[in-house]
């Protein structure tokens, strides 16, 4: 069976990517034309990304467009990092390094966390993605976080931590990889250069 991590071979060149996002939240509109709001408690980010003219026949491109058909077909659940996201594809913006953990009982979109370098500044920055044991999404730093002289830090995240975990789940700042699926996947006829041009695929979190 093939992995269930998603492949990114050297040659295998991003032309764009969108930037992950959550579910947005929810409004209804009264008679009076009042908004009222409220944050949505569904999680699972989402993206697309398309891919540079892969030469129809070689070894690579039929690699890994068999690896597509294969996930789309069975919609198997695989790791993957967003390209461009600090924290995942990309080193994350904050300076905070291995070892951090969350305090017990801490729910919410302000969670408590410990082990940190101590008095240090941005130990997390807003923008980086993480990730906490036993929880099963991924979380986005919402604001700047600076440490105590003990290590202590409170970090914002969106989603917020629905679910308890246990205290002294560890906090994953750098290569955090998300679980997905394919939402969609569009492999263009192949051009009169022999190319498939364009291939384009969206990804959706699937939690744990």
């Amino acid at each position: 069976m093939p992995s269930a991590v998603f492949p990114r071979p050297s040659n295998l060149y991003i032309m764009t990517a969108t930037g992950i996002t959550v579910p947005a939240g929810r409004k209804s509109i009264t008679h009076s034309g009042a908004i009222q709001t409220r944050s949505s408690m569904n999680v699972g980010r989402t993206w697309s990304e398309t891919y540079q003219p892969l030469f129809a026949g070689s070894a690579d491109a039929e690699n890994f467009i068999s690896w597509l058909r294969w996930a789309w077909n069975t919609q198997t659940v695989f790791t993957v990092k967003h390209p461009m996201t600090p924290g995942s594809g990309i080193s994350p913006n904050g300076t905070g390094s291995a070892g951090a953990t969350i305090n017990s009982g801490q729910t919410g979109s302000s969670i408590g966390t410990s082990g940190w370098p101590t008095s240090t500044s941005n130990v997390v920055r807003a923008g980086d993605l993480l990730k906490i044991a036993n929880v099963g999404y991924t979380l986005e730093v919402t604001d700047d976080a600076n440490s105590d002289g003990g290590g202590n830090a409170t970090i914002s995240v969106n989603p917020p931590v629905w679910t308890a975990p246990s205290g002294g789940s560890s906090i994953t700042t750098t290569d955090v990889t998300i679980n997905a699926v394919l939402m969609s996947l569009d492999i263009p006829e192949i051009s009169n250069a022999f190319y498939y041009d364009g291939i384009q695929v969206s990804f959706r979190e699937a939690p744990e």
